[in-house]
């Protein structure tokens, strides 16, 4: 069985690019508002994008 690894909290593309080079599996976007790492849909539809791009 493969390891899978998730990265949580991520608020930029520049994460992204960091979690694809580690080879994590999944990332995690926070849409909790009270959160420091709260994404709004716009912003949190970019980074979903280029992730889905590159991987």
């Amino acid at each position: 069985m493969a390891l899978k690894v998730k990265i949580c909290g991520v608020t930029s593309i520049n994460h992204v690019k960091t979690c694809i080079k580690g080879k994590a599996t999944m990332i995690g976007l926070m849409f909790y508002n009270k959160s420091p790492r709260y994404l709004n849909l716009q912003k949190a539809k970019k980074i979903s994008n280029y992730a889905k791009k590159k991987n």
